[in-house]
């Protein structure tokens, strides 16, 4: 007998944990979430065996395959529906898209900040130079887009 079948004669949720640690690593190490998977399967089965359930080689692997199976098609079952949902989800504009576009102040402005509503979407945005309040509700145009999600707006004459 080898020593992995000596082991496994004694304690086998040993063998399974060893198995699942590997797994593990080698998931860390790669970067690569697929071993987790299997991983899983193997923490199943060792647990098995720790409980002192002896069901031998033909029942623990087959155990440690369908974990494995199960946790792959809920993974792949995840992934589809996040991806319906993103397909569903408006595109955020791009700058260009936003420049010139007209909305309303969210709420008022304090020392040049504050929020602007535009259309379903609420941002963070600065009044131009010049302007240093604004109230909730006044019209404004997008003049100019400051970083990922801050705009500059200019408040809208007789507006």
């Amino acid at each position: 007998m080898t020593v992995l079948q000596t082991l496994y004669a004694e304690d086998p949720f040993l063998v399974w944990f060893g198995l699942s640690g590997l797994l593990v690593g080698l998931s860390l190490a790669s970067g690569w979430g697929a071993p987790l998977a299997p991983a899983a399967g193997a923490l199943i089965a060792g647990l098995i065996g720790l409980a002192g359930v002896r069901l031998g080689l033909a029942f623990e692997i087959p155990v440690a395959l369908l974990v494995c199976g199960l946790l792959v098609a809920a993974r792949v079952a995840a992934r589809r529906a996040a991806a319906r949902l993103q397909a569903q989800a408006p595109p955020t504009p791009t700058s260009a898209e936003l420049i010139g576009r007209v909305g309303v102040t969210a709420g008022e402005f304090v020392n040049g900040v504050g929020r602007v509503q535009l259309d379903d979407a609420e941002w963070s945005a600065e009044l131009a130079q010049g302007a240093d309040m604004a109230p909730a509700g006044m019209a404004v145009r997008v003049t100019q887009v400051l970083g990922g999600a801050k705009l500059k707006v200019e408040t809208l004459p007789g507006a």
